[in-house]
């Protein structure tokens, strides 16, 4: 209910209610309130899973290879190497002349090589360095699999395969 009353010409709305209309505002304060705190913390959760899953993205090394004059279908072998031992973490078979890895980095700077599963392939390896996070790309011709070229950011890779560069010619 509104009244208004004059105060000497100046005039006054005053509101009075009901009880029950003051509880409903109350509840009502309580129910947007509780639906602010709920966004909120949709919110940040929403903020804290991509947060992990970028973080997760950015510890992955990706190779992709794209080779020809290599069968169809041969398995293809990724090695963390640990001094002069590798350790296969990943496989894919060639499929339209390409495979692919996508391994979780284990340190800051890996160590890795690549290998053919093949009487064709030569009983060697094809050295690669990562971080995590790169994406490494190889080109590659036939089964001399040392000759492959590496398409990489990391430094040492670069200079691993500008020295390889002169020698080449010794492995064709």
């Amino acid at each position: 209910m509104n009244t208004v009353t004059d105060y000497g010409g100046i005039k006054a709305e005053h509101l009075f209610s009901s009880k029950s209309d003051e509880k409903q505002n109350n509840n009502e304060d309580i129910k947007n309130e509780e639906k602010h705190i709920i966004m909120k913390r949709t919110f940040i959760i929403s903020l804290l899973v991509a947060m992990a899953l970028s973080v997760q993205a950015q510890r992955k090394i990706t190779i992709e290879g794209t080779v020809t004059n290599v069968e169809e279908g041969t398995i293809m072998v990724l090695l963390r190497n640990d001094g002069l031992v590798g350790k296969a973490i990943a496989t894919d078979t060639i499929q339209n002349g390409k495979f692919h890895f996508k391994v979780e980095a284990e340190k800051e700077f890996e160590d890795l090589s690549i290998m053919g599963r093949s009487p064709k392939f030569p009983s060697m390896s094809r050295q690669l360095y990562a971080t995590p996070g790169c994406h490494i790309y190889i080109q590659g011709n036939d089964y001399k699999i040392f000759t492959w070229k590496v398409n990489s950011d990391i430094e040492e890779q670069q200079d691993y395969d500008s020295y390889f560069s002169v020698t080449r010619e010794d492995y064709d």
